[in-house]
């Protein structure tokens, strides 16, 4: 992204998919309003849990918080929302601190394609190929 900055690109869309904590059901299309570090306790370098949050825009199905791990989660370790996040993901904290820190804009746009804790890697790579598509679609009519 620097490479890209120095060419002159200062607005970025990262897309992919998300895992649901089981509230939001697969093939729903959802855009990040904040983006919640949830791994490590980093104090006192930045505070724990670290959220940066984005205005809603209303273009998508959902728009929620998600909460980016550095593994794949095969349980919920936030059962009760404490956090307030419904996705998961690994790279979407990186990506919103990195922009914003450079204030760039940015959006985050994600399919679910799992449930944290009852998908298995195959279950993914199918519903990956499933939605695929949908989220094509919603990305090119919202980029006009």
């Amino acid at each position: 992204m620097n490479k890209l900055m120095r060419e002159g690109y200062n607005e970025f869309l990262l897309t992919g998919y998300c895992g649901s904590f089981g509230d939001i059901r697969k093939g729903i299309v959802v855009k990040g309003s904040s983006f919640i570090q949830g791994d490590y306790d980093s104090r006192p370098l930045e505070t724990y849990p670290k959220r940066l949050s984005k205005s809603l825009i209303p273009l998508f199905q959902r728009w929620q918080t998600f909460i980016s791990q550095d593994r794949i989660l095969t349980t919920n370790p936030y059962p009760h929302n404490a956090h307030g996040a419904h996705v998961t993901d690994m790279e979407s904290y990186a990506f919103a601190a990195f922009c914003m820190k450079n204030k760039c804009k940015f959006e985050g746009i994600k399919v679910v394609s799992d449930i944290v804790g009852e998908s298995s890697p195959k279950e993914f790579l199918k519903s990956c190929k499933k939605y695929a598509p949908k989220l094509g679609e919603i990305i090119t009519e919202w980029l006009g």
